[in-house]
């Protein structure tokens, strides 16, 4: 997600989870059937209590961890609403592009990072 600041939102993973302390763009799984734009919104809905609207798709990008592979289909966004809250995630930040580097990023997300 984006916002008015051109700052990005990120999310720290809780510790007690898989990749916990990792930081990630918000997101989720697609479910069988399920458009990749509907499976965003539900997940922020989910994750995060809130509606996004999605501005444009960046790209895809996998990753292979030692669990599995991960493929990401990343959308830029931003809140439709002005609120939110942290349901699956221990922190987050908004942050400007150039700030991003200093988080410990998930690797699937580095490249994420690249894009921005």
């Amino acid at each position: 997600m984006v916002n008015q600041n051109q700052e990005y939102f990120c999310c720290q993973r809780p510790i007690n989870k898989t990749m916990g302390g990792y930081w990630e763009f918000p997101g989720g799984k697609i479910k069988q059937d399920e458009d990749p734009v509907n499976a965003l919104k539900r997940e922020i809905k989910e994750e995060l209590d809130t509606n996004i609207n999605v501005i444009k798709f960046l790209g895809q990008s996998q990753y292979d961890y030692e669990f599995g592979r991960v493929i990401l289909e990343v959308f830029l966004c931003e809140l439709a609403e002005n609120k939110y809250s942290l349901i699956e995630h221990q922190d987050s930040k908004w942050l400007r592009k150039e700030e991003l580097s200093k988080l410990d990023f998930a690797p699937a997300d580095i490249e994420i990072l690249e894009w921005l």
